[in-house]
């Protein structure tokens, strides 16, 4: 049996003989791979190999990977895409730190400053779709709270700064998004977080009176529905779920079809659509 873990980073340095990376056409940024390439760097001992799997023909991936191990043989290439080698001759001179940080500020409402690493959305700046959100959503005084797909987890963390709320729950399916998470509410003085790496959501039906998201939009709305559908589960009967998206009409007719409900609501070219999960039990 081979053990899989889910890590945000490679926290063993100077121990692995081979590292496999493959870096993506379009599921992640340039700067990604750059620090990924890092951290592959970092977990090789003298004389290990890195081999790079590159989708695509990003010129500056395999000049960085070139740059960190004095060198890379291309083993192998089809319709741009590449199979490189690199082999670790010794410690980096310097360590790039790729973490940001920016304010989110709410008018009206007390700023939070976050934290991002690359492969965390959104990075180095307030997404424009969360901000909409964060400005949009009504909270109450005793709210329980789950944002989903909370990245740096920017609208629970405002939402908690602002309103005193009995339990707030983020949840994000990367492993950076989460550690980030954590931090980011010691930060700001958030206690009384929980932080699940799920793609599912809470355990529990029920317990929440206030749903977030801001789900991606690949996968043909499959993580959207899967959104909606937890939100109605976890929702109190009378809870409020706030879904924003560039265009919102997949997400409000089937919101609809879920809740019994929808309203749109417009802010900054995005659209939030607000369902209230039925009294009826």
């Amino acid at each position: 049996v081979v053990p899989v873990r889910c890590e945000p980073y490679l926290e063993r340095r100077d121990e692995a003989d081979l590292v496999f990376l493959r870096i993506g056409r379009q599921d992640m940024s340039r700067e990604l791979g750059f620090d990924l390439l890092q951290q592959a760097h970092l977990a090789l001992k003298k004389g290990g190999k890195c081999f790079i799997a590159q989708e695509g023909k990003d010129p500056q991936i395999q000049q960085h990977a070139a740059a960190l191990f004095g060198g890379v043989t291309l083993i192998m290439q089809s319709e741009g895409d590449r199979l490189l080698v690199g082999k670790k001759r010794g410690p980096l001179e310097e360590i790039t730190s790729y973490a940001a940080e920016f304010e989110l500020t709410v008018q009206g409402k007390e700023p939070v400053t976050l934290s991002t690493v690359p492969g965390v959305f959104s990075h180095r700046q307030v997404d424009a779709g969360a901000l909409a959100l964060a400005e949009v959503v009504e909270s109450q005084p005793g709210d329980s709270v789950i944002d989903m797909g909370c990245g740096s987890g920017a609208i629970g963390i405002s939402l908690a700064r602002n309103q005193e709320l009995t339990r707030i729950c983020f949840v994000d399916s990367n492993s950076r998004a989460t550690l980030l998470t954590e931090k980011n509410c010691l930060r700001n003085g958030i206690e009384n977080a929980e932080v699940v790496l799920s793609d599912k959501g809470p355990e529990g039906d029920g317990e929440f009176t206030l749903f977030v998201g801001n789900p991606p939009y690949y996968s043909n709305f499959r993580i959207a529905e899967l959104f909606v559908r937890t939100a109605h589960r976890a929702l109190k009967p009378g809870g409020r779920a706030y879904i924003v998206a560039k265009t919102a009409e997949w997400h409000r007719d089937f919101m609809k079809q879920i809740f019994g409900n929808a309203e749109v609501l417009n802010r900054r070219g995005y659209e939030i659509v607000k369902s209230v999960k039925s009294q009826e039990k």
